[in-house]
């Protein structure tokens, strides 16, 4: 074990030489640090837009903006993507606010994650996995986007992630999972 250089304390971290109050009290001492003098920054920083103070604590000087500088215009990478709604670009005919059909129940997704051997059809993530990162159970998801075609080979086991990605392109993730749903039919036709 080492030892701090200032108050000789016992250090966990073989890198370091001083612990942390010590690190803490020498990077705000003004003989050290002329920003700092009594535990309080002297240096100020502004918005470059509005000239506001910007606080050190919420680490918005690196972007030299404050966060309603920040957040607003083109700048901003959301800007003027409408992410629900009409204007969405997932939006097709208001199908999402229909419910599932009675046919899609506990016992098809099930079904279907046990067809796919508990695991996700993209990244091949497995249950446990998932249950451990995301904390619930593998998705099934309708390649054809139709809530009430519930057939087997119109279901597919993905991951969150991966089911949130085939909702953007449609069209090929629809072609990807049709695929890939055929190539197992043809695998499993007796020779």
């Amino acid at each position: 074990m080492r030892t701090c250089i200032d108050c000789k304390k016992e250090i966990k971290n073989y890198k370091a030489k001083r612990c942390w109050e010590c690190y803490v009290k020498r990077s705000q001492a003004p003989e050290v640090n002329p920003n700092w003098k009594d535990g309080v920054l002297l240096k100020k920083y502004y918005c470059t837009d509005c000239g506001k103070e910007i606080s050190i604590s919420s680490g918005r000087y690196r972007t030299k903006k404050c966060h309603s500088c920040g957040i607003k215009g083109e700048k901003n990478h959301f800007f003027n993507i409408h992410l629900f709604g009409v204007l969405s670009p997932t939006y097709i005919d208001g199908r999402s606010y229909k419910p599932y059909s009675i046919e899609f129940n506990k016992e098809r997704r099930f079904k279907i994650r046990t067809r796919d051997n508990f695991t996700c059809q993209n990244c091949d993530m497995s249950e446990e996995e998932h249950l451990i990162v995301h904390g619930q159970v593998l998705h099934v998801h309708h390649i054809d986007y139709n809530k009430e075609n519930c057939k087997e080979d119109n279901l597919i086991s993905l991951c969150i992630s991966c089911n949130v990605k085939a909702n953007k392109n449609r069209s090929y993730w629809k072609d990807f999972y049709q695929n890939k749903i055929r190539g197992r039919e043809f695998c499993s036709l007796p020779k």
